[in-house]
């Protein structure tokens, strides 16, 4: 009842300012605020977009690109334009964009515009929103709806973010409309404080007839425009005019066409302006040390005092017991969340909630470490860009992750507050592998190397076949050793799943290869946490290990779980990096016992070239225990390492190439006549 007589309300005020109207321009700012009214009635002040004229300051591209249709696509971007006014009390973005939709499908995808902000800082102004059809303009706040959505970072976790997004909806958009929006969004995010910094997207992987951006400034302001290894391929100008600094940057038919799938994470072919007063290392430092700094908090030194009484003897079990503390009591929440989201919560107040994002959890874990009379500190890092970062600009969105680094009689270790069910001793378990790190510690300026320490071999599978012939059941053996990263990602899934649901996916898995196969004995896990590793055994039943083909018995084994890294892109033909790789060395063992008058030719295979290591051998066990008369033993090993994480487009037919060769040599076959 309350919706009804409130949009009836709005309806009747749209009526009566349409009315005194006087001219177009008056009636499209009358029309589109009614319109407000009756679409957003139930959203704050706060939250609700504001329609108004276009502000002064705004420098105005009245005539657009007269462009051909193109023979493919579904959108044609004539116009993208963005200005940034840093002259006033608080930065104002203005963004307009003018799009033709060439099919249905364009239609539809341009007929939905989404304005994202943060009400608690910024508020955006809607400036134009219309529709040209045959050269005639229609302004569409009669035929548009609009809903303030609060947008979710997480939504496995159903993790809601401050952000809030604008969803507009035009109706009645047809093939050959072209739509015309502009808006603008005012605030800067407090965090920051006397800082600035800001990237402007200027290119894309959709072509875009004109793209325009500016900056305005006053002539004494220490922030600087620049274009990051300079990827826009326009022209960057610079004008000083009455006390202002004005950049300019202007691109016709940018075409940035780089979208692939399988790329690094840290590849980034997009041009971008970089607006910011972040010169060097130490000013990201400075500006974050205020974040990081807490007083003691009762909490933490009750949890540090608990832990020391009980572990009075032993110093490093308190630390490692202060780390799981922080990872493992304090629930990991807001995985999406940048430097910049918010400034992180007191330990005290961590620990109360229960939660936290990363920023909180490596300062619960700095206090806590801090209170047992170590050395921690706050580290930033990339997840994104590892070791990259040295490469990017200098801006706190460079860091997405904050780790920290523990010294400690004489040694140290990076530790991920993020990571759960580590090992229980400090020298085994897995350290963080962000490659650098940028300490927060007064004066530092440069960013620190992060070592990679990891077992030499973190994923090994042994598995052992007792082969008879055709006319008997054969037996297979299975032997999983973890270490490191591996076993604490495991201990973290067998955390949530039992052995009975472990035992029956590992049966499906070799079912696969052997239909008549069944467990032997249950599975059976054992977990050494102070040497960090974890070893799964298996043992199963298999009635039809031999295959008959061609008059023929074949059995044939495979080094399938190497296999599993040695991949290939979906496509030869690239333009941009190929991610593949493994941390560490990955090796399978085959052993087999066969019937003593087999006769077996050692093989080996070696391929050591510019990507990986890749080696298998079949041949002869002269050293095995508990010999079964009748019985020849023989081994097929396999191992993998990766010698990078990514192929250049260059060399990848010669990777294919490689690949495929490890793939020839991954496969035995023993066979022996039917009769």
């Amino acid at each position: 009842m309350l919706a009804s007589v409130t949009e009836y309300f709005c309806r009747q005020l749209k009526d009566i300012l349409c009315d005194l109207a006087k001219d177009c321009c008056a009636m499209f700012f009358v029309r589109l605020l009614a319109a407000l009214l009756v679409l957003t009635s139930f959203q704050s002040a706060s939250e609700t977009p504001i329609f108004s004229p276009l502000p002064e300051w705004v420098a105005v591209t009245h005539s657009l690109p007269d462009k051909p249709i193109p023979d493919k696509g579904d959108q044609q971007y004539l116009l993208v334009d963005k200005q940034l006014n840093l002259t006033g009390p608080s930065p104002t973005s203005y963004k307009r964009v003018v799009v033709k939709a060439l099919s249905l499908k364009g239609a539809a995808t341009s007929s939905k515009i989404s304005i994202e902000h943060v009400p608690d800082y910024q508020h955006v102004e809607i400036h134009s929103l219309s529709v040209f059809r045959d050269g005639v303009e229609r302004v569409l706040p009669d035929s548009a709806s609009i809903v303030v959505a609060t947008v979710v970072h997480d939504r496995r976790s159903h993790l809601y973010s401050n952000k809030k997004r604008i969803d507009i909806a035009l109706k009645d958009i047809r093939p050959g409309d072209i739509i015309d929006y502009s808006y603008t969004i005012t605030g800067n995010n407090p965090v920051y404080g006397n800082y600035f910094d800001r990237h402007i997207s200027v290119g894309w992987n959709a072509k875009v007839a004109e793209s325009r951006s500016r900056i305005l400034m006053p002539d004494t302001s220490n922030i600087l425009v620049s274009n990051p290894q300079q990827k826009a391929k326009g022209k960057l100008n610079i004008l000083t005019s009455e006390g202002l600094i004005e950049y300019s940057y202007v691109e016709l038919d940018g075409h940035y066409d780089y979208h692939e799938s399988e790329q690094p994470a840290w590849y980034d072919p997009y041009p971008y302006l970089h607006v910011t007063n972040f010169q060097t290392w130490q000013d990201i430092v400075d500006w974050a040390l205020p974040l990081y700094t807490f007083n003691d908090d009762r909490s933490s030194a009750a949890i540090a005092a608990d832990i020391k009484g009980r572990k009075a003897e032993d110093p490093e079990a308190q630390l490692v017991e202060a780390i799981h503390y922080a990872q493992n009591k304090v629930s990991h929440l807001g995985q999406q969340h940048k430097l910049d989201s918010h400034s992180p919560s007191a330990p005290d107040e961590v620990i109360h909630q229960g939660f936290g994002d990363n920023k909180e959890k490596a300062l619960l874990m700095v206090a806590l470490l801090r209170q047992l009379g170590a050395k921690a500190t706050p580290a930033l890092v990339s997840e994104h860009w590892k070791g990259t970062v040295r490469l990017r600009p200098v801006s706190p969105s460079s860091f997405d992750h904050v780790i920290v680094k523990l010294e400690h009689q004489g040694k140290t270790w990076w530790i991920d507050p993020t990571y759960t069910h580590q090992g229980s001793k400090l020298d085994t378990m897995a350290m963080s592998d962000h490659v650098l790190a940028l300490v927060l510690e007064p004066g530092i300026n440069n960013l620190e190397t992060v070592p990679i320490l990891r077992p030499d071999i973190p994923h090994q599978v042994i598995q052992n076949f007792i082969v008879n012939r055709a006319d008997r059941d054969s037996y297979l053996s299975v032997t999983t050793q973890l270490k490191g990263r591996e076993a604490e990602r495991w201990r973290k899934y067998l955390s949530s799943t039992s052995e009975i649901t472990l035992s029956d996916h590992y049966e499906k898995y070799y079912a696969r290869h052997f239909k008549e196969l069944a467990v032997l004995s249950p599975l059976t896990i054992a977990d050494d946490t102070n040497a960090n590793l974890i070893e799964i055994k298996e043992s199963y039943i298999i009635k039809d290990l031999w295959q008959v083909k061609d008059n023929l018995y074949h059995f044939m084994v495979a080094g399938d779980i190497v296999d599993d890294f040695l991949i290939t892109p979906r496509s030869s033909s690239r333009k941009t990096p190929f991610r593949y790789g493994h941390d560490g060395k990955v090796l399978q063992k085959i052993q087999l016992s066969l019937p003593d008058d087999w006769e077996v030719k050692p093989i080996e295979h070696t391929l050591n070239n510019p990507f990986f290591e890749y080696h298998s051998i079949l041949q002869s066990m002269d050293d095995v225990k508990n010999k079964v008369p009748g019985k020849i033993f023989i081994e097929a090993d396999y191992s993998y390492r990766s010698k990078a994480r990514h192929v250049a487009p260059g060399q990848l037919n010669n990777y294919i190439k490689q690949v495929k060769l490890a793939w020839e040599s991954s496969e035995y076959e023993f066979v022996y006549p039917v009769n």
